[in-house]
């Protein structure tokens, strides 16, 4: 008993009784509405389609037996046995003509009579014999006045073929047929008829073929000329007034099938139009006897709901207690887990999937919000170690294993060599293709490589760190896996880049060298064209003098001043000097070795434009000692790299003024994403996602997330506005997402906020 009240007090219990309820109610109205459909509006349908098919045959069939009478009257035009000269020749012609036109008569299925007349005589013949106009229509075929003059006119001046509806006829005064009557005028398609040939065909002779239309069901038939005369009709049960047809050919005629109203009751109507005749037949019933063929299937049908209603009832029961138990299990289990005291405790646990949904919820908050923070990150996380291992800040191999293991970046073992893709040759793309370009540059592994890569801006390169396995030369290897990447983007992207190489080394922390040659190869992409393979151990071969210190030194300097290096460039300085001193060399030699370098760095800060060096050149000049010279040019080079890294330091805050006020201008539109931002500034998504992490240590999301928090927080303090027009004004389109979110972050609601900050 006590299990029972429990239950009646359960909203989720009732929440099932309710839901099965309603899966059961639904199956059961569509059944029986199926059944409804199938038993009335399909039978309906059925016999209309039936009908409307029976009805184009009965049309086909008319048509051909005018086409016939139509030719008929063709061959008889054209029969010299039947011309005005031949007939008047003499009596014995005129009972030729009376027997051939008894074999036209013969040959046509429908027609009565045949009647043959010529305009300029007063004579007409026909199967049965020879009469002039008045004796036919006053003794052969005799009809009222009315009907008399129309026919004498549609003989004598009619030059259209023409049909006269089906009137009443009294043949040789012993039997009554009703006639319709086909005129057919002398010559075929002429302009100055003499002549007509008629056909007398019966009423019956048509409604018999549309007698059969009907079947076991009530309704009438309609056959109308061009005109839209009655010519013959059949009905059945139902009697429709001529007047009534005449009303409805006013009407929109233009479907085949369609709902009428005569009176107060309601028709089901097929027309169908000859092209050939122009003659319209129609079949109108009553809809209402379609439900006749249903009556005795409601008794079956009502029985079978009950029991059924009832069947369900006791499955709905005992379905819902089934569900309902695991429910109360787990909410035992949760009675006493309610984490910060944040959920309603035992007030909202009448509702126990609310009270278990925002326990688990809370819960679990801070496990999703993790998991989230680790996917943003990680591709941040990837772009800043790429760029620090480019810049050789890791030194310690055991650092780079932890760093590589957090990434689950597999790069050990092989070899590796850097490459930079350049995108000078890169033509306008899309948006989804650009960044379908980044992700496919920013990281990959296909054929046995590995890699890794970020965007260097703003020289329009990707510098791209690979790990393979030497299966041979590992210049030639190199080559294949450059000019591999260099036929990938140009199946991919349409246009083929050019992208330099630096030296291949057998550990990853000095891909600060291979970055340095790499960059050094690129200079040369001035003398190449697109889709072209910079190495940078060629370009030192082409260079290569033994009484010069090595060239290869020399453009690693020259990179590394250019990208304020120190440990690169000092490096290089120090592998320069050693090749000076270590050889025997005149003293004329040396000082213009001496000499070059110190030209070498003087180009090189004109070209970078970073500051006036010229004074600390003059300096250098000044030495007595290779000692003293070394030593000025190393102080040279710190100087110089602290320019650029100043420098690259004054570039990064403009743009990240720039930046940060347009993202303070558009924060509270809902359309702020990261792609819009990086088009506006002609940037990569990429770059601008790493340069906003650096420049604020948020993410684009997070940063904008504060902005519209700190400004809806503002407006719930100082305004009166409705909380959900503060929110969609404020670029949220999810009112009850934010609200949630703003839960998270406050530990209150934005209407508790509000009361709480107006006190």
């Amino acid at each position: 008993m006590k299990r029972w009240v429990e239950l009646t007090k359960s909203k989720v219990f009732f929440l099932y009784v309710g839901s099965f309820l309603l899966v059961f109610f639904i199956p059961s109205v569509v059944l029986g509405g199926m059944m409804y459909q199938n038993a009335v509006i399909n039978l309906q349908a059925e016999i209309e389609s039936s009908n409307l098919h029976n009805l184009n045959q009965v049309k086909e069939m008319i048509d051909r037996q005018m086409k016939g009478l139509e030719q008929t009257a063709v061959k008889i035009s054209y029969d010299h046995r039947l011309t005005p000269f031949f007939l008047r020749t003499n009596d014995y012609y005129a009972m030729e003509a009376v027997q051939e036109l008894g074999k036209y008569k013969a040959n046509t299925l429908i027609a009565e009579e045949v009647l043959l007349y010529y305009r300029d005589g007063d004579m007409i013949y026909t199967s049965s014999g020879t009469y002039s106009l008045d004796v036919l229509t006053r003794e052969i075929y005799r009809l009222d006045d009315k009907g008399k003059e129309d026919l004498l006119d549609l003989v004598k001046e009619s030059d259209q073929k023409a049909v006269r509806p089906a009137e009443t006829v009294f043949v040789n005064r012993t039997e009554t047929n009703r006639m319709l009557t086909y005129a057919y005028p002398i010559p075929a398609n002429g302009t100055a008829a003499y002549g007509t040939v008629l056909f007398q065909v019966k009423e019956q002779t048509l409604t018999s073929l549309i007698e059969n239309l009907l079947g076991d069901f009530n309704g009438s038939v309609f056959i109308l000329d061009s005109k839209n005369q009655l010519m013959a009709n059949r009905s059945k049960g139902v009697r429709i007034q001529p007047e009534e047809i005449t009303a409805l050919l006013d009407r929109d005629r233009s479907e085949p099938i369609r709902n009428i109203m005569i009176g107060d009751q309601r028709f089901s109507m097929i027309e169908v139009t000859s092209e050939q005749t122009s003659w319209s037949m129609m079949m109108m019933m009553p809809t209402d006897q379609f439900l006749g063929r249903v009556i005795e299937k409601k008794t079956f049908i009502f029985w079978l709901f009950i029991c059924l209603l009832i069947a369900g009832l006791a499955i709905i029961l005992a379905f819902s207690l089934m569900h309902y138990r695991p429910i109360r299990r787990l909410r035992q289990v949760l009675g006493s887990f309610e984490p910060n005291g944040r959920i309603g405790g035992s007030a909202s646990r009448s509702n126990e999937l609310k009270w278990i949904s925002d326990t688990l919820e809370t819960a679990m908050e801070d496990h999703r919000d993790l998991v989230h923070q680790i996917k943003v990150q990680r591709p941040y996380v990837r772009d800043q170690f790429v760029h620090r291992l480019l810049k050789g800040d890791y030194r310690s191999g055991e650092e780079l294993d932890q760093i590589l293991n957090s990434l689950q970046m597999p790069l050990t073992g092989g070899y590796f060599f850097v490459l930079l893709v350049s995108m000078h040759h890169c033509p306008t793309l899309p948006a989804a293709k650009r960044i379908q370009l980044q992700q496919y540059l920013e990281v990959g592994q296909e054929q046995g490589t590995i890699r890794l890569g970020v965007e260097m801006m703003p020289n329009k390169v990707f510098a791209v760190i690979v790990q393979f396995k030497a299966e041979g030369e590992l210049k030639q290897d190199q080559r294949e896996i450059a000019m591999n990447m260099i036929q990938a983007i140009s199946d991919r992207f349409g246009f083929s880049p050019s992208i330099a190489l630096g030296r291949v080394y057998e550990q990853i922390q000095h891909m600060n060298r291979s970055y340095v040659e790499a960059s050094a190869a690129q200079e040369y992409e001035l003398k190449s064209s697109a889709g072209s393979c910079l190495i940078f151990e060629d370009i030192v071969h082409w260079q290569e003098d033994s009484t010069w210190y090595p060239a290869e030194e020399q453009m690693r300097f020259i990179q590394g001043l250019k990208q304020g290096d120190r440990q690169v460039a000092l490096d290089s300085l120090q592998s320069m000097m050693r090749g000076i001193s270590q050889k025997e060399r005149s003293l004329l030699l040396l000082k213009c070795m001496c000499s070059d370098i110190i030209n070498t760095v003087y180009k090189t800060v004109s070209v970078m434009k970073v500051g006036d060096f010229y004074k600390s050149i003059q300096e250098a000049l000044m030495f007595v000692t290779l000692a003293e010279f070394d030593e000025k040019l190393k102080r040279l080079v710190e100087e110089i790299c602290e320019a650029v890294e100043q420098n690259r330091e004054n570039k990064n805050k403009g743009l990240r003024d720039q930046v940060l006020a347009y993202i303070h201008e558009q924060f509270q539109s809902y359309d702020l994403s990261l792609e819009k931002v990086a088009e506006h500034f002609g940037l990569s998504v990429s770059f601008l996602s790493r340069f906003i992490k650096d420049q604020t240590g948020s993410t684009f999301t997070h940063y904008t997330g504060m902005l519209r928090l700190e400004e809806i927080k503002k407006e719930l303090k100082t305004t009166n506005s409705p909380i959900k027009d503060i929110i969609v004004r404020n670029g949220y389109v999810g009112v009850s997402n934010f609200i949630e979110k703003f839960r998270r972050a406050e530990g209150m609601t934005p209407s508790e906020y509000r009361k709480l900050n107006s006190m």
